[in-house]
Order: C-alpha cells, then structure tokens, then sequence
C-alpha cells in the first residue's frame, strides 16, 4: 500500500517472485497468416476467413476484417446462417438415411415445400437427374431441400454434431462451435438444408 500523501510505501500485502517466461506455441503460420490479413483487406465490408490444416485440425491463419473493426473477432465468435457451405452437413444426414452418391435424386429448377418457393441460385434451373454426388457438386438447392424435408426433424441437427458442430472445441480461446437445433417442421428442415434455418455457425 503507498500513502497518497507521501507517496510512500506503508504496507506490503504480498509479494510476488518473478519467474522467466517461456515461449508461447501457436499452430500459425506466418505465411498463411500475411496472407489471410491481405485476403480480408481487399473489401471494406466486414470479412473473415480462418484457414485450417484438415489433416492436423491446426488452425493455421484467423483475419478479420476491416482493420478499423479488428477488435471485433468474427471469424471466432461470429454467429451466422452458414449458408450453402451447410450443404456438407446435409450431404451426410442424406447418406444416413440410405442414400448413395449415385442415386439420381434430379435438380429442378423450383420446388414448393409447405407453400415456400426453393430456387436455384444463380440461374441453375432444371439440370435433370443428378445424382446426389453430382447435386453437391452443382449445389443444386431444390434436390436438398426437397429430399432433406422429407427427414426426421432431428437429422440435420444429428448430422452436424458428427462434424463437430455445436461440440467443445478445446482451443485454449473464446470461440462460437455453432448451434444446430433440431427442426420443428418440414419448412424448417428444408431452409436449414441450403444453410438458412435456424442453425448458426461462425467462419471458424
């Protein structure tokens, strides 16, 4: 304690003894690093990439983006629709419920589940009898969202916890691992199909 006065010590409450630090280890790479931070800075719009090592489950870069919003670790902890990325998860709940890479389960160009309308992005249209091998290939969003609409509530939910999503991912910081619930209805499942339900997940 110092007095405020005399700016004196008066009292040590306790001590501490220094010890010599000692390096801290991270999975990062330098270069895959410069080179996330320079992918982000291309665009002003808020931007996040994380690059991971599949065979290691090393995280090798994490960059956000813009710099003025650095403080702000999306690529972490940001909580988003995943989108048609979410398409790897439906992929397995289609595989679990017996279909095989070669079942011709077609592409229309629009289907309607429980009065919605599903579409193609981006001027897909009608590509015929694909088989589920080739619609994820061509992210066809009408065959996923027909066919995973005719699941149980609970396969794109159970699907996604075999990818780890929604799990404790020991990374020693804060990260989101991202929430996948199970649907409430055939509407539901199908627009968690192409990655715009209810399920969360962050860039990493």
């Amino acid at each position: 304690l110092i007095d405020v006065d005399s700016g004196e010590p008066v009292e040590t409450l306790i001590e501490f003894v220094g010890v010599p630090g000692t390096p801290v280890h991270t999975t990062l790479d330098m270069r895959i690093q410069t080179a996330a931070e320079q992918a982000v800075a291309l665009t002003d719009e808020n931007s996040s990439l994380v690059a991971i090592d599949t065979t290691t489950g090393n995280v090798l870069a994490v960059a956000n983006g813009p710099a003025d919003k650095a403080g702000e670790d999306r690529a972490l902890n940001g909580q988003y629709a995943p989108g048609t990325a979410f398409k790897m998860v439906g992929a397995l709940a289609l595989l679990q419920s017996g279909l095989t890479l070669r079942d011709q389960i077609g592409c229309p160009a629009s289907v309607t589940i429980e009065g919605k309308k599903f579409e193609n992005y981006d001027g897909l249209g009608n590509r015929g009898q694909l088989s589920l091998e080739q619609n994820f290939a061509q992210s066809c969003n009408t065959s996923f969202a027909r066919r995973i609409a005719d699941l149980d509530t609970d396969a794109l939910a159970d699907a996604a916890e075999a990818f780890g999503i929604g799990g404790n991912w020991d990374l020693l910081v804060n990260t989101f691992s991202g929430d996948v619930p199970p649907a409430r209805d055939r509407l539901e499942l199908a627009n968690a199909a192409i990655g715009q339900g209810r399920g969360l997940m962050s860039p990493l």
